[in-house]
């Protein structure tokens, strides 16, 4: 429960605080909100003069374990999914799959813009809730199917 309360607090702090130095306008104009924000915010302790400085450490830190847990999230449930890739006895599938992705990293930094990527990016935002609320549901639906052919 104390993680949920923290994770929570988090992620209201992250959205209020933004939106209150900055306003609503001004917080959204903003790629990274909480960047300029903590441009906005000013300390006395003589070196340190603004928290970006101590906020950016913290900012990369938390997208590179973030990036790193979800990767290994997806790695491991395509692994689950796809059949085994065996050479010389030596189950090669994470080194396909892994080169699978890129090889399309490289494609779409290689043939889509900036502005393109972002449009996607926006179409996935979008339609993330939903398609995790439909996975939601029909987890919850073959679990109870489950349940009774098991009975």
């Amino acid at each position: 429960m104390a993680i949920a309360l923290l994770g929570f607090f988090t992620l209201i702090t992250t959205f209020i605080i933004p939106i209150g130095l900055n306003g609503f306008d001004g917080a959204e104009s903003f790629t990274f909100p909480w960047i300029a924000t903590t441009e906005a915010i000013r300390i006395e302790l003589g070196f340190i003069e603004r928290i970006s400085f101590l906020f950016l450490g913290l900012y990369i830190n938390v997208s590179l374990a973030s990036v790193i847990l979800h990767w290994h999230v997806g790695l491991e449930q395509l692994k689950a999914v796809l059949p085994s890739i065996k050479f010389k006895k030596i189950d090669i599938k994470p080194f396909v799959l892994i080169g699978v992705f890129i090889v399309l990293a490289l494609v779409v930094q290689l043939f889509f813009e900036e502005k393109t990527v972002g449009e996607i990016a926006k179409v996935w935002m979008m339609l993330l809730l939903p398609a995790q609320i439909a996975g939601l549901i029909l987890l919850k639906l073959l679990s109870k199917r489950k349940e009774k052919l098991s009975k």
